[in-house]
């Protein structure tokens, strides 16, 4: 994350968008970490602006887990399905989950709240959304109140 909370970046309509507008504008826990969806912070990755105001930034989401598709130890895949109107339509909107070890052991068909800071490296084949895992515990589907 740069040290400035404003980006001087592409122009488009985000441009002036600063770390000072995401605490604003995005509900924040009790830790101080951003509450965001799996799909938003999928789709930071396809913003320069909105990529360095969120990297380093702590953040909370949910969504379900499957195992890394590239098949790396310490990483596993954190998915939303979006879209359902049918299954036809449905998206799967997906970060990498990183851990400091082995991942936990999951339930494919339960619901996990992680935490910690958002990271997003081009790692050679693009920019990867990566939360850096610091919390992971099993939870109901939504976002919680205010709970930790």
């Amino acid at each position: 994350m740069q040290d400035e909370d404003q980006c001087e970046c592409s122009s488009n309509i985000y441009a002036s968008f600063t770390v000072e507008d995401l605490r604003a504008q995005v509900d924040q826990n009790v830790r101080g970490e951003h509450r965001l969806t799996v799909p938003e912070l999928h789709y930071v990755v396809d913003d320069e602006v909105l990529r360095r105001v969120v990297d380093g930034q702590g953040v909370e989401t949910i969504g379900q887990f499957a195992l890394d598709p590239a098949g790396e130890a310490r990483r596993l895949e954190m998915y939303q399905i979006v879209g359902a109107d049918s299954e036809a339509d449905e998206i799967r909107l997906s970060i990498i989950v990183e851990f400091p070890s082995a991942p936990p052991a999951f339930d494919s068909d339960a619901w996990y709240m992680a935490a910690g800071k958002m990271r997003y490296p081009d790692e050679g084949g693009g920019i990867v959304a990566i939360l850096e895992a610091e919390r992971v515990t099993e939870t109901p589907e939504a976002l919680p109140e205010d709970d930790d």
